[in-house]
């Protein structure tokens, strides 16, 4: 069975699926700031509306209730 999205281990490669698009990142444990948000480090955002891929090289805290589906 998956881990739920909560229990993800500190740099675990991970990628969510939003509304938005993909989100490819690894996560950071010790700057999540809470159980209903998920921070990632090296992150890659693939915004399928405007076929846009951005990057944040100083990471992104994605709430998790934001998340439609996800995979590590």
């Amino acid at each position: 069975m998956e881990p739920q999205i909560e229990e993800l281990k500190d740099k675990d490669p991970v990628i969510l699926v939003t509304a938005i698009g993909y989100i490819v990142g690894r996560v950071n444990a010790s700057k999540s700031a809470s159980p209903a948000s998920i921070y990632l480090d090296e992150v890659c955002i693939n915004c399928v509306a405007s076929g846009r891929l951005d990057r944040f090289s100083e990471g992104l805290a994605v709430q998790t209730d934001q998340v439609i589906g996800y995979k590590n």
